[in-house]
């Protein structure tokens, strides 16, 4: 399994829209990548969102964050500060109940 997280400096103000249309554009994008696992987009505070998405290989990882690249730009650049922050890498351990 590999992982791809990304970092997401939303505007001021913008948080609900911002939520709104990942929810509304993005998922249903990604939800057709190869190989996807799980996505989940977690609001860590008032102005920051990070998204962690698990796929079954690195090219399901690598093509997510292509896609989102795509999306980004014309679809929320205007919520956002600057490009978003990306690791990805190996899931090491992963446990599900």
């Amino acid at each position: 399994m590999y992982a791809s997280i990304r970092r997401y400096n939303v505007n001021p103000g913008a948080m609900t829209e911002m939520v709104q249309k990942v929810e509304e554009g993005f998922a249903p994008l990604i939800r057709r990548a190869p190989g996807l696992v799980s996505y989940n987009l977690i609001q860590v505070s008032d102005h920051t969102l990070i998204s962690i998405s698990l796929f079954t290989d690195q090219e399901g990882a690598e093509e997510s964050n292509r896609i989102a690249a795509n999306w980004v730009a014309p679809n929320v650049g205007n919520l956002v500060q600057g490009l978003a922050q990306t690791i990805e890498g190996p899931v090491v351990v992963h446990c599900v109940k």
